[in-house]
This record gives structure tokens, C-alpha cells and sequence, in this order.
């Protein structure tokens, strides 16, 4: 729905077509403010689930680029590891209201955490942020 302004799924299941229909349904809430994810399931075909990861990051990511008054992303403990944080950064830039980001708990190496951190400078008005166990072992 277009006037939806905040959307939370925390703790839900997806498959990665789950998240490719979020993706999608996030291009059509061009007003949604507050995005909570936090420990998302993707569940990966018949396999055991595992959390978002990667592929449902990268779906996510391609939908918040519709999304330019979101003032608040929590995406954490999904697991999303590099290529994940890869995506989220470049989808950053498209969210320039962003006061708050939590990516706490998601495997990520620093350089991972370092895309993240340096895509912060396209969305100033951050002022808070949450990456505490962000970086795995």
C-alpha cells in the first residue's frame, strides 16, 4: 500500500521468492518511514533455515532504493555477510533521511563493516547506529 508508513517482520520466514516479493512491495511504499527486519528466517528451498543471508539482503536492498523518507532500517542478526553488506551500502545512498540503522550480529569480515560505515557519508543525518557484533570471527 502506498501509505504505509512503518513495517515490521521481525522474527518472520521467508524464501529467497519471499524476499524478492518484499523487494517488490517495498517499491510501492514510497512513504515508509521505519523498516524493522530483525532475525528474519530465509528459509532456502527444503534445507533447514538459515537467517536472511546475502540473496534476501540483496532483495531487500533493490527495494529500499524505493524508499527515500525511511528514517529507521534494522536489519539485524540476518546473517547477510559481506555481499550482503555490499548491497545494503549501495542501496544507502537511496535512503537519505536515515537516522537509524542497526546491522548489529550479521557475520560480516571489516571490510564488509567498512562499505557499510563508508556509505553512512551519503546519508548524514544518521545519528544512531548499531553495529556491535556485526564482525564474526
Amino acid at each position: 500500500t502506498p501509505l504505509l508508513t512503518s513495517l515490521n517482520l521481525e522474527g518472520n520466514r521467508f524464501t529467497e521468492i519471499g524476499a524478492e516479493h518484499l523487494a517488490r512491495a517495498l517499491r510501492h511504499t514510497p512513504m515508509l518511514r521505519s523498516l524493522l527486519l530483525t532475525n528474519l528466517t530465509f528459509m532456502e528451498s527444503t534445507r533447514d533455515p538459515v537467517c536472511l543471508g546475502a540473496a534476501g539482503a540483496r532483495h531487500i536492498a533493490d527495494g529500499l532504493r524505493c524508499t527515500p523518507l525511511l528514517t529507521e532500517l534494522d536489519i539485524c542478526r540476518a546473517r547477510m555477510g559481506d555481499q550482503g553488506a555490499a548491497s545494503l551500502a549501495a542501496a544507502l545512498c537511496h535512503v537519505p533521511k536515515l537516522t537509524s540503522l542497526d546491522v548489529s550480529d550479521n557475520d560480516l569480515s571489516p571490510d564488509g563493516a567498512g562499505l557499510i560505515l563508508s556509505a553512512l557519508e551519503s546519508t548524514p543525518r544518521v545519528t544512531a547506529l548499531d553495529v556491535s557484533d556485526a564482525v564474526g570471527d
